[in-house]
């Protein structure tokens, strides 16, 4: 071992509910039942290593295989090694049903080789011994997410270090029973994962209906007066008053609301100088995002990054609200898209990131109706989706709940709580 690694602090590693397994369990260091490996990357400075290639290799790149803990085997990879790069590195070629568990950038995630193939390394390989199966083991880990969190080191970059990940204990059952925990597991998680899908599907059915009863408003789109006529930019940056109002953001789905509702980020005090600031009821359009539906009316004074553009009505006859709305259209959202540019030049090989300048938003052309049809339109249009909206949150309160369940379906077998055997018909109320 080398010796910064036999200076890294360990955490406790032995999981809170090892010790409470059925009598006839047993509980002991992983590496007792399986072999553990890591992956590495040959050198990028060797061409022939990334040449010819034919050894799959799994790299972060391929674990949105493994994030919604649905997929149990893997087999493709988005890129190889050469059988060279694999001789003359310290990658291996790793047996099917290897037992991958991501480390890194993306801790926790877990899945079986379906085929032998090497691995970055960012993934922590185990080769199950013959008292460990590899689907067992799968499930056993994807319990052990919020303990994975805890073994985390490190600053910037944090990882489960080979100390900690040797150190990990595990409930190990008699091999039928890890088989039975398997099947019961896989029966149970891809009935809540159907009703996942079901909920999934609710919800991009009414937002459509949601969206279907904004575009009445389309028709006031395409003729009348340029946007520059009713409405002006503001841009007044936040100075010194920064420290006096809260950072605001935009949600697609929900328009402008304080960042601290949406995310417990940090960000940097001595940057908020930069921002502009934002009045209650002004509509403030995310430049980069607004043709996915980023832009809203802000509900209290605040402060809005530098990218985002803040328009006020240049006088009384157009309503805020109104306005988002119509600009939430698909005709208006197609008038932006002809009209978005991009940042970073194409000769340079820069990614352009797509943005809609203010003064070609308003070079875009509405026809606002009286102020009094606008609001009467909006009160309309607001009866329709306040249902839509509560049958969506519904919908997400479902989905929440299913998948805490299933994580507590999983906790529950994988450490003897219930006996998979015989517990088909509790089952059905858990999961």
């Amino acid at each position: 071992m080398s010796a910064a690694l036999r200076d890294v602090p360990r955490k406790p590693s032995t999981l809170s509910w090892t010790e409470s397994v059925p009598a006839h369990w047993r509980v002991g260091n992983i590496r007792r039942f399986a072999q553990m490996k890591t992956g590495h990357t040959p050198s990028r400075s060797v061409p022939e290593y990334w040449e010819t290639t034919t050894v799959p290799w799994f790299t972060l790149a391929d674990v949105w295989q493994l994030r919604d803990g649905r997929q149990m085997y893997v087999k493709e990879t988005r890129a190889k090694i050469s059988e060279l790069g694999l001789t003359n590195s310290a990658a291996e070629l790793l047996p099917a049903g290897t037992v991958i568990l991501s480390r890194t950038a993306s801790v926790g995630f877990t899945g079986i080789m379906r085929v032998a193939m090497a691995t970055s390394q960012d993934y922590w390989n185990w080769i199950c011994g013959p008292d460990l199966l590899p689907e067992y083991l799968v499930f056993l880990f994807r319990a052990m997410r919020s303990e994975f969190d805890a073994l985390m080191i490190g600053s910037t970059h944090q990882t489960i270090y080979q100390p900690t990940a040797a150190a990990i204990r595990i409930p190990l059952p008699p091999l039928d029973e890890q088989r039975a925990i398997a099947d019961f597991l896989d029966d149970q998680t891809s009935r809540t994962d159907t009703l996942i899908d079901k909920q999934t599907q609710l919800i991009t059915t009414l937002r459509e209906r949601r969206g279907r009863a904004r575009e009445a408003l389309a028709v006031n789109v395409g003729s009348g007066d340029r946007l520059k006529w009713r409405l002006a930019e503001i841009d007044e940056r936040a100075g010194s008053r920064s420290g006096d109002l809260p950072l605001m953001s935009v949600s697609i789905d929900w328009g402008v609301r304080r960042r601290d509702e949406i995310t417990s980020d940090d960000y940097r005090a001595d940057d908020l100088g930069v921002y502009k600031v934002c009045a209650r009821g002004d509509i403030v359009v995310n430049r980069m995002r607004a043709f996915q539906g980023a832009l809203g009316v802000a509900p209290e004074d605040g402060l809005v990054s530098p990218d985002y553009a803040v328009l006020r009505p240049r006088s009384t006859a157009l309503d805020c609200d109104w306005m988002v709305e119509v600009m939430r259209t698909r005709a208006f959202i197609g008038e932006m898209v002809l009209r978005i540019r991009g940042i970073g030049g194409i000769d340079s090989g820069a990614v352009r990131t797509p943005r809609i300048n203010v003064t070609d938003l308003f070079d875009i052309r509405v026809a606002p109706t009286p102020v009094a049809v606008q609001v009467s339109d909006l009160e309309v249009l607001r009866a329709q989706t306040v249902r839509i909206d509560a049958l969506i949150e519904k919908a997400e309160r479902h989905i929440a709940l299913a998948k805490e369940r299933r994580v507590a379906l999983i906790t529950a077998a994988v450490t003897g709580q219930i006996d998979v055997r015989t517990a088909g018909r509790m089952a059905q109320g858990v999961a």
